[in-house]
């Protein structure tokens, strides 16, 4: 699945076709973030195996965010969680309707933060409210999110699509080749600092997946999520 969005999320970038990218779901959920199950291996060579994979698939997955030429819009319609959330901050716009909720439980399960989250948010947030979203879990509604400036708009969820359609419809109009140079503008004053975010937070997760803190929290959560 990541493989699959980074390749989409590439050719939408280069595809003279278009001129906004946007991401949106289907059913009640946004996002219910990774499959913890792929974590559940027994053997160190196998969790080792599996954390370099990872590393590569998440980097790649990011840059493609980071490195997005067109704007990119968020549409998001219920609960989002994990690296959902963290990319949000990479999109040039988000809209969610009041179902939303935006969930980043790392720490609770012995890993860290991820899509370039650790530099984003705090200046999205300010340094606290970051703090309260990426290390102690605190789970936003989307009115808070919208005062976090994660999102840009809560729409009733009633009429979350058909407004959002009008919204997308209106970005469309506008001139194709002045949203890309506007959106590469903005985007370079912060790209280098992105990657190297990214790495980073790659880079500690790799860490964070083989450590016994983070396979004994997702054991947990497997076993209680089993029950």
């Amino acid at each position: 699945m990541y493989r699959g969005l980074t390749e989409a999320l590439n050719f939408a970038s280069k595809d003279k076709k278009t001129r906004v990218t946007v991401i949106s779901a289907a059913g009640n959920y946004f996002c219910s973030g990774n499959d913890l199950s792929n974590f559940a291996v027994k053997r160190p060579e196998d969790v080792k195996e599996l954390a370099e994979a990872g590393k590569k698939v998440l980097n790649a997955y990011v840059k493609a965010y980071i490195d997005h030429d067109k704007p990119l819009i968020g549409l998001i319609q219920g609960p989002a969680i994990g690296i959902s959330v963290t990319v949000l901050g990479l999109f040039d716009a988000v809209m969610a309707s009041d179902k939303a909720t935006f969930h980043t439980p790392f720490t609770s399960l012995g890993q860290s933060a991820e899509g370039c989250s650790s530099y984003v948010f705090p200046q999205l947030m300010g340094q606290t409210k970051a703090a309260e979203v990426l290390l102690f879990g605190k789970k936003l509604t989307a009115h808070e999110a919208l005062e976090s400036n994660l999102i840009c708009e809560v729409i009733p969820a009633n009429t979350f699509q058909a407004e959002a359609e009008k919204r997308i419809a209106a970005y469309s109009q506008l001139p194709p080749e002045s949203l890309r140079l506007n959106k590469i503008l903005v985007r370079d004053v912060h790209r280098q600092a992105l990657h190297k975010a990214n790495d980073a937070e790659c880079k500690l997760l790799v860490e964070r997946w083989q450590s016994a803190e983070c396979i004994a929290a997702l054991q947990k959560f497997m076993t209680r999520k089993s029950k």
